[in-house]
């Protein structure tokens, strides 16, 4: 693959316009851009994803001109970051777990697949050997996954707020209630009730950077926002908040691939 990766992205304007706009990076190469109409925006923002998706928001007291006078003036720093993306490894395809390691729980759970005649998935839990069977449509990845979200959430609800309850006892600091959701990137939050929402992806996560994550949710009910006494706070109670922080930024060492 000689050229820059090409994106064509539409979305639309108004209800009746679609709008997208090029620009040339090179004699032959071309990147089509997608416009983002923001009523809330008050800068243009340019925006390339993983998958070389380049993207102008575009606010309301700019004009499509701005956005293509925008683009040019960038074209250099579109043509590189386009450039690292197609220099990126292919990743290797999504596989089924053959066991989920639970540091919180102690547990490691072993996974079987049987490929049968059944329309559906069956499911078979061994608590005593730990281990998961799954019979079935097992080459439907989709179907797979909707069980492991399912059996993470109950996972979770068991096991997730009595440590909450714990390290709230220890560091003297209350909520109202608890939630366990499945999110993609957030591991918990605080609403101003005091109700704690926490991510059951934190399964996979070491014990101390579990707590972390709920010390960080338990200091909010004091300080809801980020400020220097909101810090102060949370490495009164957890001295190597950094260290956790940094370990959840590397959760994918630690979270099975399609999770």
């Amino acid at each position: 693959m000689a050229h820059f990766l090409k994106t064509c992205i539409r979305l639309s304007i108004d209800s009746k316009t679609l709008m997208n706009i090029k620009i040339s990076l090179h004699a032959q190469d071309d990147c089509v851009i997608e416009i983002k109409p923001s009523k809330r925006a008050k800068y243009l923002r340019l925006n390339i994803d993983h998958e070389g998706n380049v993207q102008i928001t575009l606010p309301t007291n700019y004009t499509i001109e701005n956005a293509q006078a925008f683009a040019v003036s960038k074209r250099a720093w579109i043509a590189e970051k386009l450039q690292a993306i197609r220099q990126q490894p292919v990743v290797a395809p999504i596989t089924l777990p053959k066991q989920f390691i639970i540091p919180l729980m102690q547990e490691t759970w072993d996974i079987e697949y049987h490929q049968t005649d059944y329309a559906s998935l069956h499911r078979y839990i061994d608590v005593g050997k730990l281990s998961i069977r799954l019979e079935g449509k097992v080459d439907d990845q989709t179907l797979v996954f909707r069980y492991f979200d399912q059996w993470l959430k109950e996972s979770g609800k068991i096991y997730l707020p009595g440590m909450l309850e714990q390290v709230s006892r220890e560091i003297g600091l209350s909520y109202n209630r608890v939630s366990i959701r499945k999110q993609k990137t957030l591991w918990g939050s605080c609403s101003s009730k005091q109700n704690i929402s926490l991510n059951c992806k934190l399964l996979f996560m070491p014990v101390s950077v579990v707590r972390y994550v709920m010390v960080h949710e338990l200091c909010h009910t004091q300080e809801m926002n980020h400020s220097k006494r909101f810090w102060a706070l949370v490495e009164k109670h957890d001295p190597e908040f950094r260290k956790h922080e940094a370990m959840l930024k590397q959760s994918k060492r630690y979270i099975p691939r399609g999770i």
